[in-house]
């Protein structure tokens, strides 16, 4: 790569070079009204730019994945400013050229070769955040594109989701004292003043923020871990580009009978918090585990229930974006034993597996029309490198999947991929130390809020 990246280099100072001679010689020519060659001229100052365009977007574009700090933005002025001879401005120039002005016009009328907006929207859909912003400037049609809500999604889901300590951008919110980061998703992090308990909204690549309005009940503005449990969901929808936030609070008064708090906000439509319509239904049966998960827009309450001998696993669903409750509970049989499931996301979906014999068995919770259902049957997929005893069964443990990857997590150590078609392992990499690790993932997007503000103007 560095090499390809030196060789990149080389051959856009030679042709810089060579349009420079090209456009002093154009300028020569002018002076001495040499009109024989003004058509030639033209020709090849089109080429030029051009290749130009192409040259400069294909460095852009690696000088990215390798992490380059160079600039390519100017050569998109370039072009621009190379709209100077273009065949409307040649014209015009050559104007006073009364015996070859005719000719001259209906060979300069050809229009200046340019990219496809398939391969420019391709191409930019791969850059970073903070190159992105700068390439607004190159052009009204690039401006155009970066800010259209296809193209924001389209970045959005080719962006890697990586722990919010790794990135530059939310430096300098990980290291601000006065904030605390209640969520991430889509790019946007959800905090809270410490001092004046204001919650916020902000997108640390594009350095906007927005103010959001205080609960309606005290407790959601100063939850106090001592005494309940504080829940929070956050859901931005790219396709109809909704955002919603909805808070929960709910401990035990001294009787023990359990009380909850929940409101929920539309961002950009409601002025103020609600609540929710509608509330969980009571359960039954002695609560031998609970754990929690979270997906795209929905939150999943996962219970492990004794009733006289038997162990159930319930599941009560929350979807934001319906702002309803729907219960599930697992069949019976499906696991020997509950205490020895794991709960991951498959396919963006709750899935409770076990590994079995050399094989990962996962039942999932999937969408329906009337909300969710248990998969007909178990999901096997062979795990191949259980032969190898490189990663022993005992010290494994899936964290997500979909139809062609699983990762799994060895020792609470290293994080690795498998293929399931292949049955290979494609991909390790070292855990962050807890000390380091921010429990949060963010992934830079371009996403912006209506009423959204520069971080600088509070």
């Amino acid at each position: 790569m560095f090499f390809f990246w030196l060789l990149l280099q080389r051959s856009l100072n030679l042709v810089w070079f060579l349009y420079t001679l090209l456009c002093s010689f154009l300028l020569f020519l002018l002076a001495v009204r040499c009109s024989c060659s003004r058509f030639l001229l033209g020709y090849l100052v089109r080429f030029c730019s051009s290749y130009l365009e192409l040259l400069s977007l294909v460095l852009v574009f690696y000088g990215n994945k390798i992490n380059s700090n160079h600039s390519f933005i100017f050569f998109g002025l370039l072009l621009k400013e190379s709209d100077f001879w273009s065949s409307s401005n040649m014209s015009k120039r050559f104007k006073y050229d009364h015996h070859n002005q005719e000719h001259v016009a209906n060979q300069l009328q050809l229009d200046t070769p340019e990219l496809p907006l398939d391969m420019i929207t391709e191409i930019l859909s791969w850059m970073p955040v903070n190159s992105l912003l700068r390439s607004k400037c190159v052009s009204k049609e690039w401006l155009s594109l970066i800010q259209d809500p296809c193209f924001v999604s389209i970045h959005m889901r080719r962006a890697t989701a990586t722990p919010l300590s790794l990135h530059d951008e939310a430096d300098l919110i990980l290291d601000d004292d006065r904030f605390r980061i209640i969520d991430s998703f889509s790019g946007l992090l959800l905090k809270q003043n410490i001092e004046t308990h204001k919650y916020h909204l902000c997108n640390p690549a594009t350095r906007q923020m927005l103010h959001l309005p205080d609960p309606n009940h005290g407790v959601l503005c100063m939850p106090d871990p001592n005494l309940g449990t504080f829940f929070t969901l956050s859901a931005y929808n790219s396709c109809t580009h909704e955002c919603k936030l909805a808070f929960t609070y709910y401990s035990l008064n001294k009787e023990g009978v359990e009380q909850r708090v929940s409101e929920i906000l539309s961002v950009g439509r409601d002025d103020r918090w609600r609540p929710l319509r509608h509330q969980p239904p009571r359960e039954d049966g002695k609560v031998v585990m609970e754990c929690f998960l979270r997906s795209e827009g929905e939150f999943h309450s996962v219970k492990t229930v004794q009733n006289g001998q038997d162990l159930e696993l319930k599941v009560l669903s929350f979807d934001i974006w319906k702002e309803t409750f729907v219960a599930s509970t697992l069949p019976r049989g499906i696991f020997l034993d509950l205490s020895e499931t794991f709960l991951f996301l498959w396919d963006s979906c709750l899935a409770v597996s076990e590994i079995t014999e050399e094989a990962l068995h996962v039942m999932v919770l999937e969408h329906c029309t009337g909300g969710f259902r248990w998969s007909r049957s178990k999901i096997v997929v062979p795990l191949r490198f259980l032969r190898e005893e490189t990663y022993p069964k005992e010290k494994l443990v899936p964290v997500r999947g979909t139809s062609s990857d699983l990762w799994f997590q060895f020792k609470e150590k290293i994080e690795f991929c498998y293929h399931v078609e292949t049955g290979k392992i494609k991909g390790t990499k070292p855990l962050l130390p807890k000390k380091k690790k921010h429990p949060y993932e963010y992934r830079p997007s371009l996403v912006t809020l209506e009423g959204m503000i520069p971080e600088g103007n509070h």
